[in-house]
């Protein structure tokens, strides 16, 4: 005798395997977004420090004079005009403030790497050192800082008062670096 249908047994089979299939796509897709959160995250923390490193190039390379206040977390660059700049480290975060005497003209923020956080330093010689920015771990468990544990070795210095044109020659096939007179000087 001939059969009109699936048995009770063949049902719940094949209900358990499709059940099994969807687990494991939906716990796939949820790895999948979790990749591209993290990725956008570091896309974006890699192009807000690609910004940073540009701009505090250019202040301390157009600045008279700095100083660091609250320790090492703010770098207040004095500018010819009466102008001044002034980064600040938050957590998640750097500021870019820029005044011209009382008046703020423009206010930037950065995303910076989780658990890390911007310090500032400043050579011997404020009027003519250098100046410059890094990133450090957060607390001071460990010296590894942003996504998962990668090392960050992020480190930005320039010369206050000196915005220097970086030209390389290649001859014979060697790269040399920039002579003091190829330095362009404000």
């Amino acid at each position: 005798m001939k059969r009109a249908g699936y048995s009770l047994v063949e049902a719940m089979v094949a209900i358990s395997i499709s059940s099994v299939l969807a687990s494991v796509a939906l716990g796939l897709l949820g790895a999948l977004v979790r990749a591209d959160h993290s990725g956008r995250r570091h896309l974006n923390e890699t192009q807000s420090l690609a910004r940073l490193a540009g701009q505090l190039r250019a202040d301390i390379g157009a600045a008279e004079e700095a100083s660091l206040g609250d320790e090492t977390a703010r770098l207040v660059l004095r500018l010819p005009g009466d102008r001044s700049i002034e980064y600040a480290a938050e957590p998640g975060r750097a500021t870019r403030e820029e005044r011209m005497g009382d008046v703020r003209q423009l206010h930037e923020q950065f995303v910076l790497p989780e658990a890390a956080r911007l310090q500032f330093a400043i050579g011997e010689d404020p009027k003519g050192g250098g100046a410059a920015a890094s990133l450090a771990p957060e607390s001071n468990e460990g010296e590894s800082v942003g996504i998962k544990g990668a090392r960050l070795g992020w480190r930005v210095e320039a010369a206050i008062g000196r915005a220097l044109r970086i030209t390389r020659k290649v001859s014979a096939g060697k790269v040399e670096s920039p002579t003091p007179d190829e330095e362009a000087r404000p």
